[in-house]
């Protein structure tokens, strides 16, 4: 890692391997080529949530002179540079899958014709309503069941992303009154609760685009970052808890992605052990998530 980038090349081919991940696993599905791992793309999102939570985090502390946590300014800062980062591009793809989603549902009738097991509901691509455009144009979408998987585009890690980076900043200020690991460890509890007392609505979800589902992927991220700064492997440790905590919410019958979250925090920690703590930000903007 550039001491005077305070970026890691590591960390871009992580995401290229987790692009890889998704793009490949999506295509061994659709023709029915299943190899375990490779037709597992919810383990490149994963890789993706863990690298979004330990950018979030790295970037966000090492800004704390310049930009206080408990600054206003500095939230709203932190929202517009997130926006203008994912919405742009965004709005333009969304707005041609919806223009188009219908001619792409004939498509994919179409290879459903030849892959009878790729078959799709159709009201997904053919959803024009004003409310299905509004909640995507809004990012809403991803907390609503019925829209969350809604559109052509696979965009649901997208309302799941905006959903992270509108809690963030208040994550960050619960640690400042309660600690960095017992606040993060203390939510992802609650996420565990809330699978059970509101169990209708998460299991409500085709995709898990709904924060609580995933923020304790997040949450790992986080306490990686912070085991990074400190070199500490009791925060590896506390960053593990993350895996612990899909078991607890049920999702322990996937057993091969639980146990790949886990490989990915214990490999990130090898990746990234050998830098100092406390790396200056540099252009930090490109290298968030």
């Amino acid at each position: 890692m550039s001491a005077t980038r305070g970026w890691s090349t590591e960390l871009e081919g992580l995401r290229g391997i987790a692009s890889l991940w998704v793009l490949v696993g999506h295509i061994s599905l659709l023709v029915h080529c299943h190899i375990t791992l490779i037709s597992s793309p919810g383990i490149g999102v994963d890789l993706f949530i863990l690298l979004s939570g330990y950018l979030m985090a790295k970037n966000y502390v090492e800004r704390q002179q310049k930009e206080p946590w408990q600054s206003t300014e500095t939230i709203k800062k932190f929202w517009i540079r997130r926006f203008f980062r994912i919405a742009p591009l965004y709005y333009l793809l969304l707005i041609i899958a919806l223009f188009y989603g219908p001619w792409f549902g004939e498509m994919r009738d179409t290879i459903a014709h030849f892959y009878s097991g790729t078959a799709t509901e159709s009201s997904r691509y053919n959803d024009q309503s004003l409310a299905n455009i509004l909640t995507h144009f809004s990012f809403l979408f991803g907390l609503l069941p019925e829209y969350g998987f809604n559109t052509v585009l696979p965009d649901w890690s997208i309302g799941l992303e905006m959903q992270f980076y509108l809690l963030f900043p208040f994550i960050m200020l619960v640690t400042l009154r309660f600690g960095y690991a017992a606040s993060l460890i203390g939510i992802m509890a609650l996420c565990c609760a809330g699978r059970y007392v509101l169990a209708d609505y998460y299991e409500a979800f085709e995709m898990p685009s709904m924060i609580l589902i995933k923020l304790n992927m997040f949450l790992s991220g986080m306490l990686l970052a912070e085991a990074i700064r400190r070199k500490s492997l009791l925060y590896v440790a506390f960053a593990l808890l993350g895996p612990v905590a899909s078991v607890a919410m049920g999702l322990g019958a996937i057993k091969l992605q639980v146990i790949m979250e886990a490989l990915m925090i214990v490999g990130m920690t090898a990746i990234l052990w050998q830098y100092p703590a406390g790396q200056p930000d540099g252009n930090a903007d490109r290298s968030t998530a």
